[in-house]
């Protein structure tokens, strides 16, 4: 499958992906829409970031979570048994999740050396949680001139699963080089790809790019922790206009180096936006 690429230790270890590995991933991305970078992750930071997420809401069952949902909460539920939650970036999700410096290396040549985190999220689908319908995260830019599909990249979608992902846990579907369709056009269902994920892996989903997350037929719960990375210029009007899209407690913030806060300055830029938004509709 040309769109999964194999991270080797060596390249984990050093930070950056080998000259031919970074050429078929981006490859891959530019012709089919997204890339799944296998082993981008060493399996025991994800268990660490698991076991993060198990401490902030593992104990929660799906009343539980609807209940949080109807409050003035991090959880947004986004369809029959799936929810949305913006993680509190402590313990495990740490740099290590969110400015890993393999996958900056990677994304940097894409969308420049001024590109910005959105927004970090797991997206968690309870026993019996639906198919999603066919998405993209954002419509095409410049829909009026039909231009959008030719475009660069301006955003990408980084799933990174905290369980192996079976067919039976919903792992995300893709349609190949749908990134390349105007808003008008789709393609037919048949052509999904479904690609089971492993605790390691690294999905980048070019943000014009269709796809849906599946059923969850399992009776396991699933999280998948998704992190959305911009062109300096992009801000998503779609899924965080009045949303705080980043949780960070502020000294975390600022304790971070020098060449790492700038990432973040536009998720923290969202959130004053979102309060002054909710302030004026209060």
């Amino acid at each position: 499958m040309n769109y999964i690429v194999p991270v080797s230790e060596e390249e984990r270890t050093i930070g950056q992906l080998s000259k031919a590995s970074a050429k078929a991933a981006h490859s891959a991305l530019n012709m089919q829409g997204f890339v799944i970078l296998r082993g981008a992750f060493a399996t025991s930071t994800i268990d660490e970031m698991y076991a993060e997420y198990q401490a902030q809401y593992g104990a929660y069952d799906l009343a539980g979570m609807q209940a949080l949902a109807n409050t003035q909460s991090p959880v947004l539920e986004v369809g029959k048994g799936r929810f949305e939650i913006v993680m509190r970036l402590t313990g495990a999700f740490d740099m290590r999740a969110y400015a890993n410096p393999l996958l900056l290396r990677f994304l940097i040549p894409l969308m420049g050396q001024a590109m910005r985190l959105s927004s970090v999220t797991a997206v968690t689908s309870y026993p019996g949680a639906e198919m999603q319908r066919m998405h993209r995260d954002s419509a095409q830019l410049f829909p009026e001139y039909n231009v959008g599909p030719m475009l660069p990249t301006y955003a990408i979608n980084m799933t990174v699963p905290l369980v192996d992902v079976d067919a039976t846990l919903g792992p995300t579907g893709v349609w190949p080089a749908t990134h390349r369709f105007t808003d008008d056009k789709q393609p037919p269902m048949e052509d999904i790809q479904v690609i089971p994920f492993q605790r390691g892996d690294a999905i980048l989903i070019d943000y014009r790019t269709l796809h849906a997350g599946l059923a969850n037929t399992s009776p396991m719960v699933r999280p998948i922790l998704y992190m959305v990375y911009a062109r300096q210029w992009f801000f998503d009007e779609v899924n965080h206009p009045q949303r705080v899209p980043l949780d960070m407690p502020l000294e975390n913030f600022l304790a971070l180096p020098d060449d790492i806060r700038p990432l973040l300055m536009r998720a923290y830029s969202q959130i004053m936006r979102a309060k002054m938004l909710n302030r004026r509709q209060a």
